[in-house]
């Protein structure tokens, strides 16, 4: 009788230790007014998510310069989506107009596999000075640098896998930088 107690016990615990790895059971909420604008070339903006299966979403909407912020890419979808880790694209809101600040030059990647009910996260550092980032034999990204502001994280040319005419591959996230 003790056994089969422990062995339900275990049973319970492991269950819900693997539901914490699985991408979130419903599209986060945004502290944006849905109608707030998002760069032209973005499809979906993560303020604007009703019941979509595949978004992008910050960690935090408010980032402290020196902090870092993380982006999510989630597949909520039963397909698997394939992603280009370095098709990322960084935005800031001037004077009404947004404006692409993360210069660089072209970068050839090798993609990556995003499983159905999985997410890909990529770490952005939000510094007041722009540094060198990582380099390759095909360029060099530089990441930019942050000032209080409105900016925008867009991941582009997301291939949603599925055989029916994609309608999202561009996914944004908004969110906003303050002084520490």
């Amino acid at each position: 009788m003790q056994r089969r107690d422990v062995l339900r016990f275990l049973g319970s615990v492991g269950v819900a230790g693997l539901a914490g790895c699985a991408a979130p059971a419903a599209s986060p909420n945004s502290r944006f007014d849905p109608e707030a604008p998002c760069p032209d070339s973005i499809d979906l903006c993560y303020h604007e998510l009703t019941d979509e299966q595949v978004f992008l979403y910050p960690d935090s909407e408010q980032v402290t310069i020196g902090d870092e912020v993380q982006m999510h890419l989630v597949n909520r979808s039963d397909h698997d989506l394939f992603i280009g880790p370095d098709y990322w694209w960084l935005w800031r809101l001037e004077d009404g107009e947004w404006v692409d600040i993360r210069p660089r030059n072209y970068v050839l990647d090798m993609g990556a596999g995003v499983p159905a009910g999985g997410s890909y996260v990529w770490n952005l550092a939000v510094h007041a000075e722009a540094s060198d980032g990582r380099s390759s034999a095909f360029g060099e990204i530089t990441e930019a640098a942050f000032e209080p502001g409105r900016y925008c994280f867009e991941a582009r040319d997301v291939d949603i896998g599925d055989e029916k005419e994609n309608e999202h591959n561009s996914f944004g996230a908004i969110f906003d930088v303050v002084e520490a």
